[in-house]
């Protein structure tokens, strides 16, 4: 686990690793950060992924007290700016993110 403190610092993060050829499975972000949100964080990705073909994509887990129906679709949708693969609301516990986790990855 590598903590971080906004999605700026997140992607610089990823992306090192990335370089390295080094894999990251998961990443678990609020949507609600410094500098740079979640929402930023998890496009980017998207972006960068896609523009250098990478053979492995990052599962991307987004959380949020926001439960908008709209902004969740627009989160979600495969085609379209972010991407992310699921989202929680908060209050979230260990077992949520353990329940996604098994159901998404051990697949």
């Amino acid at each position: 686990a590598l903590p971080i403190y906004n999605g700026e610092e997140g992607f610089m993060k990823w992306l090192n690793l990335v370089c390295k050829n080094i894999d990251i499975d998961v990443i678990i972000s609020d949507i609600d950060m410094p500098i740079a949100d979640g929402r930023t964080l998890c496009k980017k990705i998207r972006d960068y992924e896609k523009k250098n073909r990478l053979k492995k994509k990052c599962f991307i887990l987004l959380i949020s007290g926001n439960d908008h129906e709209k902004d969740i679709e627009e989160l979600l949708n495969p085609f379209g700016e972010y991407r992310a693969d699921h989202f929680l609301k908060k209050p979230i516990t260990y077992e949520d993110i353990i329940d996604c986790l098994a159901k998404h990855l051990l697949c």
